[in-house]
Parts: structure tokens; sequence; C-alpha cells
């Protein structure tokens, strides 16, 4: 499990953030959308393919202030949210 994390990390260039209990945080994407990261959440996605396919996969809570371009995805569970 350690070489796949680690080759998926390095060949797809995955960025993640995480935050604790009682921690939120604003994260800003390379498009120059915001991220508002609820307490106990985590957000990650490919650096690589990021012009291509704005994909953030999304655990917990986030609000989203989305800028204009391609089409803006956000994968929880087995669900999918996209706006374009």
């Amino acid at each position: 499990i350690i070489a796949y994390l680690g080759w998926d990390h390095y060949f797809n260039r995955l960025v993640r953030f995480e935050t604790l209990t009682a921690e939120t945080i604003e994260i800003q994407l390379p498009d120059g959308s915001l991220v508002n990261l609820d307490a106990k959440s985590e957000i990650s996605y490919n650096k690589k393919d990021w012009e291509k396919k704005r994909q953030i996969k999304l655990s917990g809570q986030a609000y989203f202030k989305v800028k204009k371009g391609n089409i803006f995805e956000v994968q929880k569970f087995n669900w999918l949210l996209n706006s374009g």
C-alpha cells in the first residue's frame, strides 16, 4: 500500500489538504477558485491534470467559490457534483 500511495503522489502529483478538529482553512486552487475546508475534512486533486480536468475529491464538508472555466467536479463517496 505504501508503494502505491508513493507512486500516485509522485507521478500524478496528488495535492492533499486536511483539517483537524476545530480547524478550518481557505485554499486557493491553481485556477484561482477558493475552497473553505471545514473541520475534520479533506480534499485532494491531481495537480498534473488540473488544467484539463478540474476535479476534487472531498471527504467531510467544504464550501467552494469556483472561477469560470472547464467543468469543475467534486467527488464525494459515490456521488459527483459538477458545474460548467
